[in-house]
C-alpha cells in the first residue's frame, strides 16, 4: 500500500524505531516543519532485541503554543534525550486540530496509541483548558501475523468544539512492537498539527 499523503499541516512531531537509540544511526524522535527544519532526539527501545522489539507503553506529549517565542513547540517523549525536545523555527497561528497517524511498513510490525487525550487554551499563558476530552478510538497499525509485502496505517483526526486557541497539547501513551529487528522508519507514529497560519 502507499501511505496516506497527509498535507497543509504546521507542525510534524513523530517518532519511529530509528536506530534503537544508537548515536550514529538514524533518530528515533523529531519535531519541526518538515524534515529539512527539525529538532531530533535519541530513545532505546528495547534493551534486548534477541526476540524482536517491545518498547512498553511510553508517555508522550505534544505542546504547541502560538504565544510562546522561546518554545511554541515542546515534543516530549518519555526517556528520550533531550527531553522535551524543542522547536522554536515556526510562527503559527490559532490552532485548528490535529492529526495522529499510526504506520507499520513490512510485517511482524504493531504501533497502538492509547489513552489520548487533547487539551485546548485560549491564551498561551493560561494553565486551565477551555476544552479537552480523550479520543474514543486510538490508532492502531499492525502487520503481526502477515506475509509480506504488507504495510498499515491508521488516522484520526480530533479538534475542539469552538475556535480561537493559542495553546493545544496531545498526551498519549504509544507502544512499538516487532517480531524482529525493524528498518528505522518500519514502525512510526505522527502528530500533525493545522493552523490558521504558519510562518
Amino acid at each position: 500500500m502507499s501511505f496516506t499523503d497527509i498535507t497543509g499541516f504546521c507542525i510534524l512531531a513523530e517518532l519511529q524505531y530509528g536506530s534503537n537509540g544508537e548515536a550514529s544511526g538514524a533518530s528515533e524522535c523529531d519535531a519541526g516543519k518538515s524534515l529539512e527544519s527539525e529538532s531530533t532526539g535519541r530513545r532505546k527501545w528495547a534493551l534486548d532485541t534477541s526476540d524482536g522489539v517491545d518498547s512498553g507503553w511510553v508517555p508522550v506529549q505534544l505542546v504547541v503554543n502560538a504565544d510562546s517565542s522561546n518554545s511554541p513547540v515542546a515534543w516530549l517523549v518519555n526517556g528520550a534525550d533531550p527531553d522535551p525536545i524543542a522547536y522554536t523555527g515556526a510562527t503559527f497561528g490559532e490552532i485548528l486540530y490535529f492529526k495522529l497517524r499510526a504506520g507499520v511498513r513490512n510485517a511482524g510490525r504493531r504501533i497502538s496509541f492509547r489513552n489520548v487525550s487533547v487539551s485546548f487554551y485560549v491564551n498561551g499563558s493560561d494553565s486551565t483548558a477551555a476544552e479537552s476530552g480523550q479520543i474514543s478510538n486510538p490508532p492502531v497499525a499492525s502487520t503481526l501475523g502477515q506475509i509480506d509485502p504488507v504495510d498499515a496505517e491508521s488516522i484520526v483526526e480530533v479538534g475542539p468544539e469552538n475556535s480561537g486557541y493559542r495553546k493545544a497539547t496531545l498526551s498519549a501513551e504509544v507502544r512499538l512492537e516487532s517480531e524482529d529487528i525493524p528498518n528505522a522508519t518500519d514502525i512510526f507514529g505522527q502528530l500533525f498539527v493545522f493552523t490558521s497560519s504558519c510562518q
